[in-house]
């Protein structure tokens, strides 16, 4: 009985952690340290990648859980989209119409809406990670932008594949 109650709030706490995190980011993106802002994201990204899996792993994925998720997607989204917008407000502003016209793709059945959520919240940290390092305005560099978008697609791709092995149970370590 004990076990079930754990096993059923195990998703739900990993969540919830989330929008402590991504609190802990907005409040360091603008008193503090943005280098300890971006690991918290890093980190509240995280969270975001694993509970899904987690949930179906344990079979207690639920409407209830998914509506939480979904308003801790916003927080975790908000937390870096408020900065961004205000310190680069074209590139934010790019963003956010890129996902709208994602979103639409996704609605009319270009792509899978999971796909476009996971990997879009992956680029969209890298890519703040990308302004921190002073490697955004590479447009002045082709060969280093080739470089950059082949970098975040690579990462997002890996994270995508290997995120979804372990969601449908088809990881297996090797050794």
């Amino acid at each position: 009985m004990l076990n079930e109650y754990f096993k059923t709030l195990t998703p739900q706490i990993i969540t919830g952690v989330r929008p402590v995190l991504a609190g802990l980011a907005l409040y360091n993106w603008f008193y503090g340290d943005p280098e300890l802002a971006m690991f918290y994201y890093g980190v509240a990204a995280g969270t975001d990648i694993i509970d899904g899996p987690i949930a179906r792993a344990l079979e207690v994925s639920s409407e209830k859980g998914h509506t939480f998720d979904r308003l801790a997607d916003i927080g975790l989204l908000a937390s870096i989209l408020i900065p961004h917008a205000i310190e680069y407000p074209v590139p934010t502003l790019t963003f956010v119409l890129g996902g709208i016209l994602s979103y639409r793709a996704a609605q009319h059945g270009y792509f899978p809406e999971r796909f476009l959520g996971k990997n879009s919240k992956i680029l969209f940290g890298v890519s703040v990670g990308l302004f921190m390092l002073n490697l955004a305005n590479t447009l002045d560099n082709p060969a280093k932008s080739i470089v950059t978008v082949g970098v975040v697609g690579g990462i997002s791709l890996l994270a995508k594949l290997g995120i979804d092995k372990i969601g449908q149970g088809d990881f297996e370590p090797h050794g």
